[in-house]
């Protein structure tokens, strides 16, 4: 997440009330060059609906100073450490708004080696990719797994007339080899394949850019390193908004402080005591509180509801 501290205090917010059947243990690695985006960042890492699960713990990781892929290979090879089999690699671009029964994701990968990763935010209605401007149909032979009902394997396409040397257009669509938006894939391969990264890779974007090339150079090689099917849900379980929606960084950083200051009634609806009970949940002084909605007019109105943003149920039927 970067200089969009309320697109990722929604996405926190879905993945808590829609991920099932698993024990989530978060890592959020959050970067801002706005100053306002860094105060809100610290209030989500503070704020009990983003810093604590029922069972699992949230971790807060600032990545602005160049620090992404040193702290992104520390907590992966962590996790190794710790037993951990599966990573899902969550966008904050992405809201779940149906329950994702993840042990049933899971499943999929622990049976069958020959699939790479779990799309959730892949279903058979899926035929457009806005970042590539690539109308791309589900395939035609989309598999059920024996396992459960509601997963789909397929295997995925790619040109074999090139060789691993040599450069070809990125895999896109439902041809991706790997997504950012929200993928479950492997701990072991994210390790092996990403070992191989040549830094400087200082953003998600350099990340993703590099790994996709060497994915692919890897899934050409005569033996291919790279199990070349894919699996999603029957349906959708998610939605992904665009973050220009939601203006700049400035006016969603303001959108997020002023739903703040409605929803813990600091705008004088919770009484005199309202700012004291929220700083107490949050760790913070009253005055810290008080400084953080200080600039925000009551009357203020978002550029996009934040009622579709903080209750993204209302996208099931879209």
């Amino acid at each position: 997440t970067e200089d969009s501290p309320l697109q990722c205090f929604a996405c926190l917010r879905s993945l808590k009330r829609h991920i099932v059947g698993v024990t989530l243990n978060v890592y959020v690695f959050w970067r801002a060059a706005e100053r306002k985006c860094i105060h809100s960042y610290q209030l989500l890492e503070a704020l009990p609906e983003t810093s604590k699960l029922t069972n699992g713990k949230v971790s807060w990781i600032d990545s602005s100073k160049q620090e992404f892929f040193p702290a992104f290979s520390r907590v992966v090879n962590r996790l190794s450490v710790e037993g951990h089999q599966h990573l899902l690699l969550l966008s904050d671009t992405a809201l779940f708004h149906t329950s994702v029964d993840a042990r049933a994701a899971l499943q999929v990968l622990t049976e069958r080696r020959e699939a790479f990763t779990v799309r959730l935010d892949l279903n058979p209605r899926v035929d457009y990719f806005p970042e590539a401007r690539l109308l791309d149909s589900a395939p035609a032979r989309l598999q059920s797994f024996a396992g459960n009902e509601h997963l789909l394997l397929w295997t995925r396409s790619y040109d074999k007339s090139k060789m691993a040397y040599e450069a070809v257009p990125r895999e896109m669509g439902w041809d991706a080899i790997l997504d950012w938006t929200a993928t479950l894939i492997r701990i072991e391969h994210v390790q092996h394949f990403f070992s191989a990264l040549l830094p400087p890779l200082n953003t998600v974007e350099e990340l993703d850019t590099k790994a996709a090339d060497w994915l692919s150079r890897r899934q050409r090689m005569k033996q291919s390193e790279i199990s070349h099917r894919s699996a999603c849900f029957d349906a959708p379980r998610l939605v992904t908004l665009d973050p220009k929606a939601f203006g700049d960084a400035a006016e969603a950083d303001r959108a997020l402080r002023w739903h703040v200051l409605r929803s813990r009634g600091l705008d004088g609806s919770g009484g005199d005591n309202a700012a004291s009970k929220f700083a107490s949940q949050l760790g913070w002084k009253v005055q810290e509180v008080m400084d953080y909605v200080k600039d925000v007019d009551v009357q203020y109105e978002p550029l996009v509801s934040l009622d579709s943003l903080l209750e993204p149920e209302v996208y099931r039927q879209h």
